[in-house]
């Protein structure tokens, strides 16, 4: 069976009532079916879609469980995205790399690539950009 999907406009998980309190929506469909859980049990998705609400893709689990599935389906750079991936990254990695190895002053290759003298220091002392970010 496919996703059914929470109507609120919310892009993520959705708040219900559930005995008073709002919680994520999912949980609270899933407790509803199934009864309460711990507090250190989430409700994970199977189907990887956070506004889900179909039974059949809801399953309980502990937090590790959901953080090694979200590992080992490549989701990590949705949750954490880094270098050219992060929403307001302003330089690609060959800029980046670029910079690495430039002999310039910090602030003219600040006014260069548009960023501030601080991001430029942080890429040449390694507080930002590691070279595992420049391989992906």
């Amino acid at each position: 069976m496919s996703c059914i999907e929470h109507t609120q406009k919310s892009k993520t998980y959705g708040k219900k009532k559930y005995k008073g309190s709002a919680i994520n929506y999912h949980r609270a469909v899933y407790q509803e079916a199934h009864g309460e859980l711990p507090r250190d049990m989430v409700v994970l998705h199977t189907c990887d879609n956070r506004r889900c609400i179909n039974l059949e893709h809801l399953v309980a689990g502990t937090q590790s469980e959901n953080v090694r599935d979200m590992l080992a389906k490549g989701r990590d750079n949705y949750v954490n995205p880094r270098g050219e991936r992060h929403g307001q990254s302003k330089l690609t990695a060959n800029q980046v790399a670029e910079i690495k190895e430039s002999e310039e002053t910090q602030r003219a290759l600040a006014l260069r690539y548009g960023v501030a003298r601080t991001t430029i220091s942080a890429i040449k002392t390694g507080r930002s950009w590691s070279p595992e970010e420049l391989e992906r």
